[in-house]
């Protein structure tokens, strides 16, 4: 595994890099997923879903580290929660749509939050949880030839 990675990675116990086995990170051309979740269980349901389309995947458990992970990685998709340990995920939703234009934002809450103000060119989801694997399929299905790695 790259060490920039890895000593990234390591810079929060609540946050981590999860690559494939056997894969060095630099050779790797696959597209990034950063998950900004506190559930753990989801956190890995979402992990293993990605990790079997070939996707470098990066989690955070706060929304702090989270951020901190977006502007280091510029991910192509990223899974924001709502209600975070030290934050309201979804406030940010319109800053990250706005800096980042490309980026696939899924906005995911058990709640029925208001819908942040997003900009009319992002490019976001709203996934209720509990999040299935078939739900995953049905999301991503529609664009996969634009999330293939």
């Amino acid at each position: 595994m790259n060490s920039n990675f890895f000593s990234l990675a390591k810079q929060s116990s609540n946050a981590y890099f999860v690559g494939l086995p056997g894969k060095n990170v630099k050779n790797m051309h696959s597209k990034k997923v950063l998950i900004i979740d506190d559930e753990i269980d989801l956190c890995h349901l979402l992990k293993s879903y990605f990790l079997r389309k070939n996707y470098e995947v990066y989690l955070s458990h706060t929304l702090e580290q989270g951020l901190s992970f977006l502007k280091t990685l510029q991910p192509d998709i990223v899974f924001l929660d709502n209600n975070l340990p030290d934050g309201i995920g979804w406030n940010v939703a319109p800053v990250i749509a706005k800096d980042y234009p490309d980026t696939r934002i899924n906005l995911i809450s058990a709640f029925h939050p208001t819908l942040p103000e997003m900009p009319a060119s992002a490019h976001f989801t709203v996934i209720e949880k509990p999040i299935s694997l078939t739900d995953l399929d049905r999301q991503f299905a529609g664009s996969a030839a634009q999330l293939k790695p």
